[in-house]
């Protein structure tokens, strides 16, 4: 039988008052003469009208589909206008689709009719439809800010809103308290990315060495990233309503922002290519005329926006106008020298302070062993695992055996990675027991002889936070620039580039250059004279060893 009437029926609460609100619609339609398979009930527990959810959504989406798609309706009941909607523009929606179709709309509370018995519309009932429709607006503007002044008063008063929980975090009483437990490994991440060693990628590999989670699971690169973009953990996080949530901090505001700095300094030093991978002054210059960074073109270090030629698909972009750029090899070696004097500073500071800080590298070098033999141990259960998926034809034997060997792989690089950690421990111990002079000139000896381009990167970045480049003069050369290093943990230094014939760096001392008793500028040593000096100085020495000079 054709469909006639539509019931809506919705309520947001429970299935027993939508029952309730069925039998009374149904009643009214009964009682019109319509029969029970002539009526389309349209709604279910659960629909907001306030909030217009997905749950709403569907029910209305339906009465439309019913209205457009079967012609025999003629009526649409509901048990009052409020459930009809609590939105002005919904509400006329419907009451307009219905008045040019010609289907009349009867509500029970109040009692209404919308067009009369020859099809016209009452235009007192249409009055009342828009004045409740602008009431129930009004009523849901009302609820919106009562519901907002409640959420301002809990972020001012501390207490839980509801939502994501943010890590480091807990709900205790109705308020959000710190979760001792995991703020320790908030603290651990702002600690050691505003020491600027790591990057965010860089800390997520080092605290899942040491077994660290992030609730219950890997800690990931997003998962620290996240954390530092959250001023949650400094007290300053904003809410909806544009006031400071009164959560109790779990970092300072120093420490929070130091870290921030850090991260932007301390890109990491590889990139997509190949060729640019361990260049040392990637991401370090920043241009001053437009901010963006320089890259590298033609085996020149120059403004990203400069070497664009003016071709770009951002309609707003312009070309940078800074010309200036220095020779990639030129700027490196420059940057390796003044890495290396600083770090061997680090060095003779690392190992006159003796125990200073050893102990906590020893006690992270056992996490880790630890963690690695926790690996192994999981590997035998694995394998049973593995075996029975075998047993129940859920694999081949092929399979089994691929999965056997990847475990078997894994356990070797596990038990070596632990004989390197012992060894490195062993190493720290002798540092904390014994002599240290030969230990100070082996790591300089390795600092000088170090012929790895991934490991001189890493040095670099540990201490050179950023490098500005500008114009200058000397004599009559065309081609001058003032280079001025900044680090993270020591005063900046100056040179002066003259390019063409000379190309060579002169080191600054209070923005004057130095000369020799021939008086001459004394340039930067050159570090392949010096390593061929070491060699020749003693060539029983053989090919030094890199595991402690970092």
């Amino acid at each position: 039988m054709n469909k006639k009437v539509i019931a809506i029926i919705r309520t947001s609460t429970t299935q027993q008052e939508i029952d309730s609100q069925r039998e009374e619609v149904i009643r009214m339609a009964l009682n019109d003469g319509y029969s029970l398979e002539e009526i389309e009930v349209v709604g279910k527990a659960g629909a907001s009208a306030i909030k217009v959810d997905e749950a709403y959504i569907a029910n209305m989406n339906r009465v439309y589909d019913l209205l457009e798609k079967v012609p025999t309706i003629e009526a649409v009941y509901a048990w009052a206008i409020d459930r009809i909607g609590r939105n002005e523009e919904i509400l006329m929606r419907l009451k307009n689709t219905l008045v040019k179709k010609q289907i009349q709309l009867v509500i029970k509370n109040p009692s209404l009719r919308l067009l009369e018995k020859d099809g016209t519309v009452n235009s007192g009932v249409e009055l009342a439809f828009a004045l409740f429709a602008t009431m129930a607006k009004q009523e849901m503007e009302q609820k919106q800010a009562r519901f907002m002044r409640g959420r301002k008063r809990n972020d001012e008063q501390g207490r839980y809103n509801g939502g994501y929980i943010a890590f480091g975090y807990k709900v205790e009483n109705g308020k959000i308290v710190v979760n001792e437990e995991e703020a320790k490994i908030v603290r651990q991440i702002f600690t050691e990315l505003a020491s600027g060693k790591y990057s965010c990628d860089g800390l997520a590999r080092e605290l899942q060495s040491r077994g660290v989670l992030f609730k219950g699971k890997k800690l990931l690169f997003s998962n620290v990233r996240g954390i530092l973009k959250n001023k949650i953990y400094c007290g300053e996080q904003l809410t909806t309503t544009g006031i400071i949530r009164n959560i109790p901090p779990i970092v300072s505001k120093e420490l929070y922002y130091s870290a921030i700095d850090a991260i932007a300094s301390n890109n990491p030093s590889k990139t997509n290519s190949t060729t640019n991978r361990f260049l040392f002054g990637l991401r370090l210059i920043t241009c001053p005329f437009c901010g963006c960074h320089f890259s590298v073109a033609a085996k020149l270090y120059q403004c990203h926006n400069h070497n664009r030629n003016g071709y770009d698909s951002r309609k707003s972009f312009t070309k940078c106008s800074n010309g200036i750029s220095i020779g990639v090899a030129n700027l490196d070696r420059l940057l390796w020298y003044a890495a290396s004097c600083v770090h061997f500073e680090y060095l003779r500071d690392l190992i006159n302070s003796r125990n200073l800080g050893l102990d906590e590298k020893i006690s992270i070098l056992k996490q880790k062993i630890s963690n690695l033999y926790s690996e192994i141990d999981s590997i035998a259960e694995r394998r049973k695992r593995i075996n029975e998926v075998y047993m129940e034809n859920g694999i081949t034997r092929e399979e089994r055996d691929n999965k056997f060997r990847k475990l078997t792989s894994d356990k070797d690089l596990y038990s070596l990675k632990i004989r390197e950690f012992e060894e490195e421990i062993a190493g720290l111990e002798a540092l904390k027991n014994g002599d240290t002079s030969e230990l100070f000139f082996d790591n300089i000896r390795a600092l000088m002889l170090l012929d790895n381009k991934e490991l001189q990167c890493k040095i670099v970045r540990k201490h050179i936070k950023s490098v500005e480049l500008d114009r200058s003069t000397y004599k009559n050369y065309k081609r001058v620039l003032k280079i001025r290093i900044v680090y993270f943990n020591h005063a900046s230094a100056e040179y002066l580039y003259v390019a063409k014939s000379i190309g060579e760096f002169f080191p600054l001392v209070n923005g004057e250059l130095v000369y020799d008793e021939n008086g001459n500028p004394k340039p930067i040593p050159n570090i392949d004279i010096l390593k061929n000096t070491i060699w020749a100085e003693d060539e029983t020495w053989g090919s030094p060893i890199y595991g402690s000079i970092l």
